[in-house]
């Protein structure tokens, strides 16, 4: 690879041996993709282990990090943390038991504090790009699937799905590899994605368009899909349409005519490419991925979660009005999982309240599920949950072991089983 004057000095040691470390894992990896150069960019989103998983799969990661952090005291760019496991001050209300919380307090602070000391922004959150985005055609390196993708496909600013190494050495170092989609000729669209005639789009919430772009996920593999007909979405929408395509396909963007800023129309999202397929997301399609998702039988419930990625301020309000005056079963937990920004917004706006007045709780920079209880449902007692997420209902069971299994629901199916106690 070419590098200038400044790039090389990370390679001379003169900036401590962790930065000497992260150049040298980025260069390679840029000669093995055939990068020619490297490319600044303007922030980054690193996903610690540690901070996430609980248990013996957290310790296994405590000193992994510090190989491209020795003797780095500042980040080089702006840098956000994914979700950690537990929101603490509400651990209880959540439904982490003594003995949970415990495991989680031997990696937890510890790896909030790695990062917290070097300039890591204190927003923990899978979704932090709605409180702090970036713009049109940055550079940036993220990690964590949904990220990668809404920054790429609903932003048009450029990275890739980086690993937990890639994405912290180029927080530490302030450059990536120039390749793949920050390039624009690997940017433009290559399959259409359209309703089906017996799908109206105004019926579909969050939880259907999650389970449609899954689905699609699947049939598209490594091909961007191009939807048409989508007509509108908000950011909540976009967020979990994002990331349930990042779970089952190989590419990290996709574009929806009229909707997303490199897609004003069809020719533009595909540029010199020609479709090479059109696939129709169905009725059938929608109701394959409701059961696929479905891997709980008992109908009786331990657990609703809500919020992977971490709601929005629409999706919360929209649970407060539908839990107003109501009351969750008793025995059920009801979590809804944000960032500490929105959290702050809705808790003004009293629908904090509301959910705590019907047995809920609104946590924030926590994760939803995937990497709390269920890394912990030996511990906390827990078998079955039901979820409006994509990502929650896919990770649940492998995390467990099998031992918490999911039900997946739209918003109105999840607050109806958490009314009642079970899913009908």
């Amino acid at each position: 690879m070419k590098l200038n004057r400044e790039e090389r000095a990370l390679l001379d040691g003169s900036q401590g041996p962790g930065r000497v470390r992260a150049m040298q894992y980025l260069v390679d990896i840029g000669e093995g993709l055939g990068a020619e150069r490297m490319v600044p960019i303007t922030r980054a989103h690193c996903e610690i282990a540690e901070g996430v998983f609980a248990g013996p799969v957290a310790e296994n990661f405590m000193d992994w990090p510090e190989t491209f952090l020795e003797g780095v005291d500042r980040f080089a760019v702006p840098t956000t943390i994914n979700s950690h496991c537990i929101d603490m001050p509400r651990a209880a209300a959540a439904g982490f038991n003594p003995e949970a919380i415990a495991i989680v307090n031997n990696t937890q602070p510890k790896s909030k504090e790695r990062m917290e000391s070097r300039g890591g922004i204190t927003i923990y959150s899978c979704a932090p790009l709605g409180a702090i985005p970036p713009h049109f055609g940055e550079h940036i390196a993220i990690t964590e699937g949904g990220v990668s993708h809404y920054a790429n496909s609903v932003i048009g600013a450029r990275t890739h799905h980086h690993t937990v190494g890639s994405a912290l050495a180029a927080a530490v170092t302030g450059i990536v590899p120039l390749w793949g989609r920050h390039l624009t000729e690997n940017r433009y669209g290559q399959v259409i994605v359209k309703l089906g005639d017996d799908i109206n789009r105004e019926d579909l919430d969050y939880a259907d368009l999650g389970a449609l772009a899954f689905w699609v996920g699947m049939k598209a593999e490594d091909r961007i899909p191009v939807w048409v007909g989508l007509d509108h979405m908000d950011y909540g929408e976009l967020l979990y349409w994002t990331i349930a395509q990042s779970l089952m396909s190989g590419y990290d963007m996709e574009h929806a005519v009229g909707i997303t800023p490199e897609a004003p129309t069809l020719e533009a999202a595909f540029g010199p490419n020609k479709p090479a397929e059109t696939i129709v997301a169905s009725k059938e399609a929608l109701e394959e991925t409701y059961r696929y998702l479905t891997s709980a039988k008992e109908s009786e419930i331990d657990l609703v979660v809500m919020g992977c990625p971490h709601l929005s301020v629409g999706q919360i309000l929209e649970i407060a009005r539908m839990l107003d005056g109501k009351k969750i079963h008793q025995g059920v937990k009801f979590v809804c999982a944000t960032n500490v920004c929105i959290r702050a917004i809705v808790e003004r706006m009293g629908a904090t309240a509301v959910i705590e007045k019907a047995g809920g709780i609104v946590t924030q920079d926590a994760c939803a599920g995937t990497c709390s209880q269920a890394c912990l449902a030996d511990t906390l007692g827990i078998s079955t949950c039901v979820t409006n997420s994509a990502t929650a209902a896919d990770y649940i069971p492998g995390i467990s072991g099998g031992k918490l299994l999911v039900h997946y629901r739209n918003t109105e199916g999840c607050v109806e089983a958490a009314l009642k106690g079970r899913v009908d």
